[in-house]
């Protein structure tokens, strides 16, 4: 079969918004369903690659392009995207990923490409290094396996959900993330979808230190028990003064509330990872982030915010 065959998306390239869950479970998933989730290290890594590229932009109120193949799953909001879970073994594989990335990068669309050691063919990053692709970002995968510890939030620091009263905090954040690409206008209506999800499938919080908005972090509880704490942020003013620790603390004991029996988290190699290791975290997973130019998140993480 030819290479080019293959990349014909059709429908499977598709535009949702947060009231249609585009969401398909990758063969993992369904085998843990099937089988009933065993919590070893090897099932935990599957599922930490797994919450990082099936999770749906639309959840927090994003409009979404959805890919989803059996070798690739692709989700794009607009200003970033993930791409991941490449699982193909054909002849020729290195025309046959140059096909691919041309097909699902089209137009102005930039991925962080997750790899980790399970993706196929075995040598698909030195593939991709050839494609002129670099790596961009390193995150640890790491599960809480006790949620009775619990930092507590610290000394002014107050956390508060995502409301419409907020809203306008919550924008400049996005702004950020988005490397000032999303308007306000834009970020406004972001907002407004998420405030409509009902019942919601991400929660969204805001850290406040006295009247300011200093940081915000997003929560999802998995159907199978696991409270997936998808990413948090810190404006660099505020660092050092407790927010991340309360917003981690803030939404373990959602998890505890919600029954949760851990929590996972991709946790940015040089920055967060260290902070949760020392809460009790532990290492399942690496996880590695190629792209052909560093995307506008991969940027932020240092200049601006702590992602991840």
């Amino acid at each position: 079969m030819k290479a080019s065959s293959l990349l014909t998306l059709g429908d499977r390239d598709k535009r949702s918004v947060p009231t249609v869950d585009t969401l398909h479970p990758s063969s993992h998933a369904v085998a843990s369903q099937e089988k009933g989730w065993k919590t070893d290290d090897a099932a935990l890594a599957r599922e930490v690659e797994r919450l990082l590229i099936e999770y749906s932009f639309g959840w927090e109120g994003y409009v979404e392009w959805v890919i989803d193949r059996p070798e690739v799953t692709a989700r794009w909001n607009g200003y970033s995207g993930f791409a991941g879970c490449l699982r193909f073994d054909v002849a020729e594989s290195g025309r046959y990923l140059s096909a691919l990335l041309q097909g699902i990068e089209r137009g102005k669309r930039t991925y962080t490409w997750v790899l980790n050691p399970d993706a196929t063919p075995p040598d698909v990053i030195n593939l991709m290094q050839t494609l002129g692709y670099s790596q961009v970002a390193q995150w640890d995968g790491l599960v809480l396996d006790d949620l009775s510890a619990n930092p507590g939030l610290r000394p002014g620091v107050t956390v508060e959900s995502l409301c419409k009263e907020n809203a306008l905090a919550y924008c400049d954040f996005l702004r950020l993330l988005s490397d000032e690409r999303m308007s306000r206008l834009e970020a406004l209506a972001c907002v407004q979808r998420y405030l409509q999800i009902d019942p919601k499938e991400a929660q969204i919080w805001l850290a406040r230190v006295g009247s300011q908005a200093a940081g915000f972090a997003v929560l999802r509880i998995e159907p199978h028990g696991f409270a997936y704490l998808r990413q948090a942020a810190t404006l660099p003013e505020f660092r050092n003064q407790g927010v991340y620790l309360s917003l981690l603390s803030h939404r373990l004991s959602i998890a505890r509330e919600m029954g949760c029996t851990a929590a996972l988290v991709q946790a940015m190699t040089a920055t967060s990872a260290p902070i949760l290791r020392k809460r009790g975290f532990r290492k399942v997973c690496s996880l590695i982030g190629y792209a052909r130019t560093a995307p506008a998140a991969a940027k932020s993480d240092n200049r601006k915010t702590n992602m991840l």
